[in-house]
C-alpha cells in the first residue's frame, strides 16, 4: 500500500500505457484467432464451424475443450481470485489485487475455447487483461489505492473498447456497471484510455499503418479522432461531462462546450481560475444561472414545492 499521493504525471502515464497494452494484447489477440480462422477456410468462427466437415466440428471443439481444461487446472492453481467479477471488486473495494499470471492463463484458455468453437464472447479476456495491465502499471508507477483503482477502471474500459472498437459503450460499462458511479477523476482518464485504446486497435485491425507511406488512410483516420479526443477531454476537465460523451458523437457540442468557461469545481477552474478572478466570477455567475433554469424546468414538470406555512 502506498502511502504518498501519486504525482500527477504518473497517473496520466499509467493510464497511456495501460491503453497501449489494452490495445496491443487486443490485436494479437484478435489477429492470431483471425490467421486460425482464415487457416481453416472461414471469414469467422461461425462460418468457420458451418462450413466444416462432420467430422472436424466434433473434433475440434473436444480437443479445443480438452487443451483449455488442462490451462484452467493449471490457472487454478494460483490461489487467487480471478474473472470479470473479481476486476469489479477489485475497482469497486480497492483491496484486492488482480493476479497477473492467473489472467494471462485465462486469457490462454477464453482464446482456446473461441478459436476451437466453444466460445464466442471475446470481452471477457479482453476486459481482464486490460485489468492486468493497470494491476500491471500500480506496480511499476508504485501508484496509490485511488490511483491504482482509477487506472485499472481505465484499463478495464481499454478492454472493453479493444474488443468492440466501441469506447463510449466501453466507458458507461464501467461507469454504470464496475464503478456504479459517475466520479469526474475517472471519468476523464478513462475517456483517454478508450480513444487511445480504439484507435491503435481498431486502426490496426481495419488494416492502417499509421507511419506508413500509404495514400493516407491512416493519418486521415487518426487526425480527426485524435482531434475529437483533446476536445472531448477538455470539456471533460472542464466539467461538462454530459458534453464531452455528446461530443464523441456530435463533435460541435464538445467543441462548444470546450471553448466556453469551466464549471466553478471543476479541475480547470481550480488550476486555471485564482480566488477572486474576473473569470471565476463569471464561472459561479453563470452556473448560479444554469442551476436557477434547472430548477425551473424541475419545477415545471414535476411541479412546484409547497412553501412551508406556520401551523397556528
Amino acid at each position: 500500500m502506498t502511502a504518498q499521493p501519486t504525482v500527477w504525471w504518473r497517473r496520466w502515464v499509467a493510464v497511456i500505457v495501460v491503453a497501449l497494452v489494452a490495445a496491443g494484447f487486443a490485436i494479437a489477440f484478435r489477429g492470431t484467432l483471425g490467421a486460425v480462422v482464415s487457416l481453416l477456410g472461414g471469414s469467422s468462427i461461425v462460418a468457420m464451424i458451418t462450413h466444416a466437415p462432420a467430422w472436424e466440428r466434433i473434433v475440434l471443439p473436444a480437443i479445443g475443450g480438452l487443451l483449455v481444461g488442462l490451462v484452467l487446472l493449471i490457472a487454478a492453481r494460483v490461489r487467487e481470485g480471478a474473472g470479470v467479477g473479481f476486476v469489479m471488486e477489485a475497482i469497486v473495494l480497492g483491496r484486492v489485487r488482480v493476479p497477473l499470471t492467473r489472467s494471462a492463463l485465462q486469457a490462454l484458455a477464453s482464446w482456446l475455447a473461441i478459436a476451437s468453437g466453444n466460445s464466442l464472447g471475446r470481452e471477457g479476456p479482453l476486459i481482464q487483461f486490460g485489468a492486468a495491465a493497470g494491476e500491471g502499471a500500480r506496480r511499476v508507477f508504485g501508484l496509490d489505492n485511488i490511483t491504482a483503482r482509477i487506472v485499472l477502471a481505465s484499463g478495464v474500459a481499454a478492454g472493453f473498447a479493444s474488443a468492440y472498437n466501441a469506447p463510449v459503450a466501453a466507458m458507461l460499462f464501467v461507469v454504470e456497471i464496475v464503478t456504479g458511479v459517475v466520479v469526474l477523476e475517472a471519468i476523464v482518464p478513462m475517456l483517454v484510455a478508450v480513444v487511445i485504446a480504439t484507435i491503435v486497435a481498431g486502426g490496426l485491425l481495419l488494416g492502417f499503418v499509421p507511419l506508413g507511406s500509404d495514400s493516407g488512410s491512416g493519418g486521415t483516420f487518426v487526425i480527426p479522432i485524435a482531434f475529437n479526443l483533446a476536445v472531448c477531454t477538455l470539456a471533460a476537465l472542464k466539467g461538462k461531462i454530459a458534453s464531452a460523451i455528446i461530443g464523441m458523437f456530435v463533435p460541435v457540442v464538445s467543441i462548444v462546450a470546450a471553448i466556453r468557461l469551466a464549471r466553478p469545481g471543476s479541475p480547470w477552474a481550480r488550476r486555471r481560475y485564482a480566488p477572486g478572478s474576473t473569470k471565476l466570477a463569471k464561472a459561479e455567475a453563470r452556473e448560479e444561472r444554469h442551476r436557477r433554469r434547472v430548477v425551473r424546468w424541475q419545477n415545471r414538470v414535476g411541479g412546484a414545492p409547497t412553501p412551508e406555512t406556520e401551523s397556528g
